[in-house]
C-alpha cells in the first residue's frame, strides 16, 4: 500500500539499491523494477521530483550543467584525497586498457570506485535525497574549483563509497540504468511524457502528476506521446473563441521537443514500400521534399504582447537557450518579417558566407554568432555590422503556433497547430512570415507524389552539395516526441551518408575511434 507522501526525505542509499536493481535487469523488466520497487512505494499525490532528478539527471533543466567532466573529476578526487601518483594516472587514463583492471577500462566511475576502494569509511546516518540534492545544487552554482572541490569533500565524508560513485555519476548525467526518461515518465503518469515533449521542465511535469492523477487537462485530447494537437479544424478558419484571448499552449516559450524525422534508406525499406503503400488514404500520399540544412535546429517563440515589449526565446533541439546567442543578431530581422502577434517558428540557423553566396559548413554558426556579437560589443553596429562578410541567417519550415492582432482583437486564443497537418502549416507560415533576405528566409518546398519524384529531389540535392531532403507528409500533424519514438511517422529524412543510394565499396579500414565507456571493452 502507498505510503510515502514525501520523496526528499527517503535515504540516498535505498536509491542506489534501486540503480543497482535497476542496472541488473534486462529489457522491459527495468521497468517493472522502477514500478514496483519505487512507484508502489509512495502515493500518487506525491511529488517526485527531488527523487527523479537523481534518477533522471539528464532530464533536469532546474541544474543543466555541474561543470565537471571526467578530467577534471580525476584531477579534483586526486587533490581531495591525496591519491598515490599510480592512482592519479589511472584516474587521468581511465580510457587506457594498459593501466585498468579487467574490464575497467573506458568506465570513469568504474575506475574511480577502485581508487576509493578503502578510502571512504562513512559511519554517520545515511544521506537523505534532499541533502544529496543540495550538493548537487551546490557543485551546479559553482563558479570556481576551489569550490567545486569544497562540495566534493563534502560529498566524500557524508557519503559511502557506493554513494559516491551515483553522486559522480549523477554529475556526469550518466548513469548508465539502461532504462530512458521517456519509460520512467510513461510509468509516473498516462500523461507525463506527454507533458514533458511539450515543456522538457521535469520539475512542472512531476508537479503536475502529482496534483492531477487521473490526467492533466493541459495535454488532454493529444494522441499518442504528445503528437498532434487541438488546432486542426481551426487552422484555416481562425482562433477558436475563448474567455481569454491570452491562453497560450503549454509549450509556448517552453524549451519544448521539435517534430523529429526518421531516417529513410531505400537500400534497407523502397520508397514506395514505406510512403506510397496501397492501404493510405490518397491524401496521405501527398510529401513536400525540402532541403536538409546543415546547420543547427532552433525554435522561435515571438510575442509581441509582452510588458517588457517585444519578446523572442530561441531554444535548440535538445532545450538549450541560445536567445542571447543568436538573438542579438537574427532578432531584428524575425521581429521585422513576422506578420502577427504571438508565434512559435520551427526552423534552422545557419552561418552565410556574402562573397561566395553559400551557406557556411556545419559547426560554423556558433563562431559567425560570437564573432558577430563581438563585433557589437566593439561598438561596430549598424551598416558596418549588415557589411559583415559572414553573418547568420535562419530558415524557417514550419509554423506551431500563431495569434494575429486580428483574432486577439476578436477575442479568439492562437491557433495550436500541432493538430494541423504540414500542408496547411506551410500555407500559414507563408501567410504568417515575410522573408529578409539574406537573414531570413523560408525554406523552399517541392510537391512529390510518386516515387520518381522524391528520388528526383533528391539527386537535385547531391548535385547542389546539400546535406540531403526531409521529406513531409503534407497531413502530418506536428509530433513532439523524442529520438526514436514509433510516433514519428510523417517527417523522414534522405542523407547520402546514411547509405541512402549508395555503392558498396571494397575498402580496407586502417584505423578509427572506438567507444567511450563500457563499449569500449575489448575493442580494437
Amino acid at each position: 500500500m502507498p505510503n510515502l507522501t514525501d520523496s526528499s526525505r527517503v535515504k540516498f542509499s535505498w536509491l542506489c539499491d534501486l540503480m543497482a536493481d535497476i542496472r541488473a535487469q534486462t529489457g522491459a523488466t527495468k521497468a517493472r523494477v522502477f514500478v514496483e520497487k519505487c512507484l508502489n512505494r509512495f502515493s500518487r499525490q506525491c511529488d517526485m521530483f527531488p527523487l527523479l532528478r537523481l534518477l533522471i539527471p539528464a532530464a533536469d533543466r532546474e541544474r543543466t550543467n555541474y561543470h565537471v567532466k571526467e578530467a577534471s573529476l580525476a584531477k579534483l578526487f586526486s587533490e581531495i584525497l591525496a591519491v598515490k601518483a599510480s592512482d592519479r594516472e589511472r584516474l587521468k587514463n581511465y580510457k587506457d586498457p594498459s593501466k585498468q583492471p579487467l574490464g575497467k577500462a573506458g568506465d570513469f566511475v568504474s575506475v574511480l570506485s577502485s581508487v576509493l576502494e578503502g578510502r571512504l569509511f562513512h559511519s554517520g546516518p545515511s544521506a537523505t535525497v534532499a541533502e544529496v540534492n543540495g550538493l548537487l545544487d551546490q557543485m551546479a552554482a559553482a563558479d570556481d574549483v576551489d569550490t567545486r572541490k569544497s562540495v566534493l569533500l563534502q560529498a566524500v565524508k557524508k557519503l559511502s563509497n557506493k554513494e559516491a560513485e551515483e553522486f559522480v555519476r549523477i554529475c556526469l548525467k550518466d548513469l548508465r540504468l539502461g532504462i530512458g526518461h521517456e519509460s520512467i515518465l510513461k510509468r509516473l503518469h498516462p500523461d507525463a511524457l506527454k507533458l514533458y515533449n511539450m515543456c522538457t521542465d521535469l520539475k512542472r511535469v512531476c508537479a503536475e502528476a502529482a496534483a492531477h492523477p487521473e490526467g492533466i487537462s493541459s495535454v488532454a485530447g493529444r494522441g499518442g506521446d504528445g503528437e498532434g494537437g487541438e488546432g486542426g479544424e481551426q487552422a484555416e478558419g481562425g482562433g477558436s473563441s475563448a474567455a481569454d484571448p491570452d491562453t497560450l499552449p503549454v509549450f509556448f516559450f517552453c524549451a519544448m521537443r521539435p517534430m523529429l524525422a526518421r531516417p529513410l534508406e531505400p537500400s534497407k525499406r523502397p520508397i514506395t514500400e514505406a510512403l506510397f503503400n496501397p492501404n493510405l488514404e490518397a491524401e496521405d500520399k501527398r510529401y513536400f521534399c525540402e532541403t536538409k540544412f546543415d546547420g543547427e535546429r532552433l525554435l522561435v517563440h515571438v510575442d509581441r504582447r509582452r510588458p517588457e515589449g517585444d519578446q523572442i526565446a530561441m531554444f535548440s533541439r535538445n532545450g538549450s537557450n541560445y536567445t542571447d546567442l543568436y538573438g542579438p543578431s537574427i532578432s531584428p530581422h524575425i521581429l521585422s518579417g513576422f506578420r502577427g502577434l504571438r508565434g512559435l517558428l520551427d526552423g534552422e540557423i545557419l552561418g552565410w558566407d556574402e562573397a561566395t553566396q553559400t551557406f557556411l559548413p556545419f559547426g560554423t554558426v556558433k563562431s559567425v554568432a560570437i564573432a558577430a556579437n563581438a563585433n557589437r560589443a566593439a561598438g561596430r553596429r549598424g551598416e558596418e555590422d549588415q557589411k559583415l562578410q559572414r553573418h547568420l541567417v535562419f530558415v524557417a519550415f514550419d509554423l506551431v503556433f500563431f495569434q494575429s492582432n486580428e483574432m486577439r482583437e476578436k477575442g479568439e486564443k492562437g491557433l495550436d497547430l500541432t493538430g494541423t497537418g504540414f500542408e496547411q502549416r506551410r500555407r500559414l507560415l507563408m501567410r504568417a512570415l515575410e522573408e529578409k533576405p539574406p537573414y531570413l528566409r523560408i525554406a523552399e518546398s517541392t510537391l512529390a507524389e510518386s516515387t520518381a519524384q522524391i528520388e528526383a529531389s533528391f539527386e537535385a540535392a547531391l548535385k547542389a552539395r546539400d546535406e540531403g531532403i526531409v521529406v513531409k507528409r503534407g497531413t502530418a500533424p506536428y509530433m513532439h516526441v523524442g529520438k526514436g519514438a514509433a510516433q514519428r511517422d510523417g517527417w523522414w529524412k534522405m542523407k547520402p551518408s546514411e547509405g541512402t543510394l549508395g555503392d558498396t565499396l571494397d575498402l580496407l579500414c586502417v584505423g578509427g575511434f572506438v567507444a567511450d565507456g563500457m563499449r569500449r571493452r575489448d575493442a580494437v
